[in-house]
């Protein structure tokens, strides 16, 4: 039996498609009564901080319309971005150069700069979590997000993508503002040919330190 909250996203949006789909959540593609195409996110966890997301304003992130926790699921309503991720961009030929590099880095740091000054950690920065719209940037998939503890000495789930995220976040320590840092590095290097040795290579490597205390504070 549908339970209030899952009764009520699914009389209010039509599904349209799976976008998305793992153990862990599944994400759909849904139309409004006017039309108006949304996404919605049925995650099998609860304690995520997208009411904290929800309450920042900043275009790097997709507005969230609705969110509520519910039978052990979070379900989430936000703003249907119509872009391509960096990973498809890269997967097709699109090649970036460093000044377009530097300029995502800067976009992407003032975004996440909002996101930890509200105590909260992405956990899964990558490729295909940023999808770029008529120029600008937009950071998606929160599922593996927490709000950092500060006395705490690691994180209680070990969630991310190998070859992104920091030692820290696999039972190393706990994840804060420098695991993402590590992790937009990589995206960031990635992104670039690997014969690339420029102006941005130091940038690189100190948010890529394996100690945190050697990374980019901030």
């Amino acid at each position: 039996m549908e339970k209030p909250v899952e009764e009520y996203i699914r009389a209010t949006f039509s599904f349209l498609r799976v976008l998305k789909e793992s153990e862990r959540s599944r994400t759909t593609l849904a139309a409004k009564e006017d039309g108006k195409l949304v996404v919605v996110r049925e995650i099998y966890a609860t304690g995520l901080p997208y009411k904290e997301v929800k309450a920042i304003e900043h275009p790097l992130f997709a507005k969230i319309f609705l969110t509520a926790e519910e039978d052990g699921r979070t379900w989430v309503v936000e703003e249907y971005i119509d872009g391509e991720s960096l990973q498809e961009l890269w997967e097709r030929g699109e090649r970036f150069s460093a000044a377009e590099i530097k300029a995502m880095l800067r976009e992407m740091s003032e975004g996440l700069a909002a996101l930890h000054r509200a105590g909260i950690v992405h956990r899964d920065i990558k490729p295909a979590h940023i999808l770029r719209r008529g120029g600008r940037l937009h950071l998606i998939d929160f599922d593996a997000a927490r709000t950092f503890k500060e006395h705490s000495s690691e994180d209680t789930m070990y969630l991310g993508t190998k070859g992104y995220a920091p030692p820290e976040q696999f039972g190393y320590g706990q994840t804060d503002a420098r695991s993402d840092i590590y992790a937009i590095g990589v995206t960031m290097r990635k992104s670039l040919p690997e014969e690339y040795s420029g102006y941005l290579t130091p940038i690189f490597a100190k948010c890529m330190e394996i100690d945190p205390n050697r990374r980019y504070q901030d």
